[in-house]
């Protein structure tokens, strides 16, 4: 187990079983994506709520790390945030001249569904495509889609992306 504490004054240190560092001494700071919290983690079960807000407050403390320590980042949060983003993806890639796949991102299962008639195509997650819910891994992974995929009567709250499907040149 591991402890952090920071302070207003920037002091921050990190220290795990008999080893401290203060943040003040790091030079280079390599971001990766962390893990959830589990309940598993916490050794007791906690309610959903309780533990995606865990989630979220640690997140926003990582992702702020770089501005603490005011050093060299490699995958720095926010970045690394945005490039998650399929359809932030696709405009950087249209920006510098590379081909992208037609594309829908709706709430209207009406558009998603003619476009799945359209196109032989593929749905995905729009950001990162796994969570966890009721310790397992859940994942919103690359999927053959048809009209049939998505409802005529989808929520207006829940939003879709689905792309027109890539043969790919080799595997």
């Amino acid at each position: 187990r591991g402890h952090i504490e920071s302070h207003s004054s920037g002091d921050t240190t990190i220290s795990i079983d008999s080893h401290s560092i203060n943040l003040s001494e790091v030079g280079l700071l390599v971001y990766r994506r962390p893990l959830d919290v589990t309940s598993a983690m916490l050794e007791k079960e906690i309610e959903p709520w309780i533990r995606s807000f865990i989630n979220s407050e640690w997140g926003f403390f990582e992702r702020a790390l770089p501005d603490l320590i005011e050093c060299k980042t490699i995958n720095h949060p926010s970045a690394n945030l945005r490039a998650q983003n399929k359809v932030a993806q696709q405009a950087l890639a249209k920006s510098c001249g590379l081909s992208t796949p037609r594309t829908i991102v709706s709430n209207q299962g009406r558009a998603l569904k003619d476009f799945a008639t359209d196109h032989a195509c593929v749905t995905k997650a729009i950001g990162n495509g796994s969570h966890l819910y009721a310790s397992e891994i859940r994942s919103g992974y690359t999927q053959n889609a048809t009209a049939e995929t998505f409802p005529a009567d989808l929520n207006p709250f829940t939003i879709s992306l689905a792309q027109e499907a890539i043969k790919p040149a080799a595997m």
